[in-house]
């Protein structure tokens, strides 16, 4: 996403000009995308299913923010499909997007298939589709067949050679969960006391936890900012967005550093493609670009992903 746009920038740097201007537009693209990296974040706002790591305490940071919706918490994961194959060397994976399936086929080739989750809805319709592939099978667990394989558990793997299974998970027991008051960042469990309780000295101290353990919970949320954007004449904003005014302040200051220091005009970007923002920087350019997000760092520290 862009933190900000060719008016915010005009507005802050004084320039009274208005009308398009692809060289500059294309310089807060890149100072936009530099800062991302520096941060080490996706600021876009983006719904996201993660697993995340237990705390072992009732309160936990995600790894993206600001939070804007909460959909759901999970604290653990039950078994929907088990798969397995008749190869003597086999592997099954999920990711994000889809079922993997690779094997030795007996001539020795390397073989494999991938199922996608946007074809293969449900646990019931990926099974069939495992069955179709020659020499795998699955079975779903009784009363499973109807959840999303978009709920499967992301970057499993293991083998399913001969007489081996592998299973995949869902996340199970949902929990009560809020965004902290004063924080964009944090969740802390509420609610029912029924589930999992933190322990002191052997003892129930009635405090609802997220479990310690290994990308163990599961959270269904939404985080990050809606981006500006200027009219067809970049002499107003059509939309505010909610990108925080220092971090659009930051990255203005990083495209005229940018600007300045290597001519975008004379071949400061090698190659570009404002479209789907793939661009080549020259050395030069680079490096004034790197020079002021050093010159902004403390002010970027906020932004960054540091855990």
């Amino acid at each position: 996403m862009s933190l900000t746009t060719l008016f915010l920038y005009r507005k802050q740097m004084g320039l009274i000009t208005t009308g398009p201007d692809t060289r500059t537009s294309f310089a807060t693209i890149i100072a936009s995308k530099a800062i991302e990296a520096y941060c080490g974040r996706t600021f876009a706002l983006t719904a996201r299913r993660q697993w995340l790591d237990g705390t072992g305490y009732d309160r936990m940071l995600l790894p993206e923010w600001p939070i804007t919706a909460l959909n759901g918490v999970a604290i653990s994961g039950v078994e929907v499909i088990t798969i397995s194959s008749t190869f003597t060397q086999a592997v099954a994976a999920t990711t994000d997007t889809g079922l993997n399936l690779s094997w030795f086929d007996t001539a020795g080739d390397s073989q494999s298939s991938t199922l996608a989750f946007a074809t293969y809805k449900t646990i019931t319709t990926l099974a069939a589709a495992v069955a179709l592939v020659t020499g795998w099978s699955a079975t779903v667990a009784s009363g499973c067949g109807a959840y999303p394989t978009a709920l499967l558990k992301p970057w499993m793997s293991g083998p399913c050679s001969a007489n081996e299974t592998l299973d995949f998970f869902i996340p199970d027991n949902w929990v009560q969960a809020r965004v902290a008051a004063d924080s964009n960042r944090m969740i802390i469990r509420s609610g029912s006391w029924a589930s999992t309780f933190n322990m002191v000295g052997g003892h129930d101290c009635g405090q609802p936890i997220f479990p310690e353990g290994n990308a163990n919970i599961f959270v269904w949320y939404a985080a990050g900012y809606t981006e500006p954007v200027d009219d067809a004449l970049s002499s107003a904003l059509t939309t505010a967005g909610n990108v925080p005014e220092d971090l659009t302040a930051v990255a203005n200051v990083v495209a005229k550093a940018a600007m300045d220091a290597a001519n975008i005009s004379a071949g400061g970007i090698q190659s570009e493609s404002i479209g789907n923002y793939s661009y080549t920087l020259s050395s030069d350019l680079k490096a004034a670009v790197d020079s002021a997000i050093a010159a902004n760092a403390q002010a970027l520290t906020p932004y960054r992903r540091l855990a």
